[in-house]
């Protein structure tokens, strides 16, 4: 009871405090969007998309080769054996 009351406090006070922040508007153009819809069209129109999945998926197999030896290797040195 004693900490609700003490986080509705905190609560209210920085409530308070974002209040008088004004609001953000961000707003994007659309001729933005649709240039880098094409921008990515001619990409992967000269890229060979199958090429590029398997260097893709080799990176990530990679990585999480790496990140499963680092586990492995950091619960190896975790454990309470001479």
């Amino acid at each position: 009871m004693i900490t609700e009351a003490v986080l509705d406090a905190v609560f209210s006070f920085v409530s308070g405090i974002l209040s008088l922040v004004p609001d953000i508007d961000i707003t994007v153009p659309a001729n933005i969007i649709s240039s880098a819809v094409q921008y990515l069209t001619a990409a992967f129109y000269i890229l060979p998309m199958n090429t590029v999945f398997h260097i893709c998926s080799l990176l990530v197999l990679l990585q999480a080769f790496r990140i499963a030896v680092s586990l492995i290797k950091t619960i190896w040195a975790l454990l309470p054996i001479l």
